[in-house]
C-alpha cells in the first residue's frame, strides 16, 4: 500500500512538473514583431529578412513569431507605448528614438552597408553647381526629410544656425527615398540625404544621382535594424541575433546573397552604448531648444 502511494505521489509530481513546464512554454513561445511599413525598398527588404530570420529561429527552437505590419505612425507608437510588441523595426528615427528612450526598447543588431558601419548624412548638389563648401549653400533652395534626426544633423553641420533661416527655402519631404529627384527636377538646389541612399541609387537607379556630388557629411551614427522590448527574454534575442550574424553562410538566406554581396551588407551586434553619439546629439539639441525650432518649422511646412 505504501509503495502504491509512493508511485501515485511520484506520478502526481511528474504530471505537475510537465504541466508547469508546458504552461510556461505555452505562455512564452509566441513573440510579436511590429514593423512600420512604407512603400520604400528599404521597408520591403527589412520585412523579407526579418520574416526569414524568425522562420529560421522557429525551425531550430520552440519559439514562434507573429508579425504585425503598421501603415501609420500613430498605431505603431500606440502598440509600442502599450508594450504589445516584443520586437520592432522602422526606418523612421522619429519613432525609434522615443521607443528606446521613453519605452525601453533596445537595439541588439545593426548592419554595415557598402563597407560603412555608420550612417552618414550629406549635403548634395549638382556637379555643375557653383557651391564648393557649406558657406556657398546659404540662401539656396534646400530639401530634407521631415525627421527631427535629419534636422538636428543638418543644423549641427551649419554650426548651430537654424536651417530654415540659413537657406532661402527649406522644404520637408516624407518621401525620403525619392529625395534625389528634387535635384534633377530643379525643385531644389541642395538636398540633405544619407550616403547609403546615394549609394543605393548609384547601384540600382543611377540616373537621378549621376550628376550630383556631396559638399560635406557628418561623421555618422550606428544604424537600427531590429530592437527588442525589455520584456523579451534574452535567449530569444540571442537566437535572432545569431541567425542574422550567420546570414551569409546560412543556406536559408541564399535568396538574399546577391543583394547582401552587392551592397556589402553585413550584420553585427550592438548595444545601447553604440548609439551614445546619436543620443548625445539629441540631448544637446534639447538643451539648445532645437526641438522647439524643429516643431515650429515642421508645423509651418504642414500649414502651407
Amino acid at each position: 500500500m505504501k509503495r502504491i502511494a509512493t508511485v501515485v505521489a511520484a506520478m502526481a509530481i511528474f504530471s505537475l512538473c510537465v504541466s508547469v513546464r508546458t504552461s510556461a512554454a505555452g505562455e512564452s513561445k509566441l513573440y510579436v514583431v511590429g514593423m512600420r511599413m512604407d512603400s520604400s525598398a528599404f521597408a520591403g527588404q527589412a520585412k523579407a529578412i526579418a520574416e526569414k530570420t524568425t522562420k529560421k529561429v522557429s525551425e531550430i527552437t520552440d519559439y514562434s513569431f507573429k508579425f504585425i505590419y503598421f501603415t501609420d505612425d500613430d498605431s505603431f507608437m500606440e502598440a509600442v507605448k502599450k508594450n504589445k510588441l516584443d520586437f520592432i523595426s522602422s526606418w523612421n528615427l522619429n519613432l525609434l528614438i522615443p521607443a528606446v528612450r521613453k519605452y525601453g526598447y533596445q537595439p541588439f543588431i545593426s548592419y554595415e552597408v557598402f563597407g560603412e558601419k555608420l550612417e552618414k548624412n550629406c549635403y548634395y548638389v549638382k556637379k555643375d553647381s557653383t557651391a564648393r563648401g557649406i558657406k556657398d549653400l546659404k540662401g539656396r533652395k534646400a530639401m530634407v526629410s521631415d525627421t527631427f534626426y535629419d534636422y538636428y544633423i543638418m543644423r549641427s553641420l551649419l554650426g548651430g544656425e537654424r536651417p530654415e533661416f540659413y537657406f532661402g527655402v527649406l522644404k520637408a519631404t516624407k518621401s525620403f527615398s525619392s529625395i534625389f529627384y528634387s535635384l534633377s527636377l530643379d525643385e531644389a538646389e541642395v538636398v540633405f540625404a544619407s550616403e547609403s541612399l546615394y549609394n543605393f541609387y548609384k547601384l540600382n537607379n543611377p540616373g537621378p544621382v549621376k550628376n550630383i556630388r556631396s559638399i560635406v557629411c557628418n561623421d555618422g551614427f550606428a544604424r537600427y535594424f531590429l530592437l527588442n522590448a525589455k520584456k523579451t527574454p534574452a535567449p530569444v534575442v540571442k537566437e535572432i541575433q545569431g541567425v542574422l550574424l550567420n546570414a551569409m553562410r546560412d543556406e536559408s538566406f541564399k535568396e538574399f546573397r546577391p543583394v547582401l554581396r552587392t551592397t556589402k551588407m553585413v550584420f553585427y551586434p550592438v548595444t545601447a552604448a553604440d548609439f551614445k553619439p546619436l543620443y548625445n546629439l539629441i540631448d544637446e539639441a534639447a538643451k539648445k531648444g532645437w526641438e522647439r525650432d524643429y516643431t515650429k518649422w515642421l508645423n509651418m511646412q504642414q500649414a502651407e
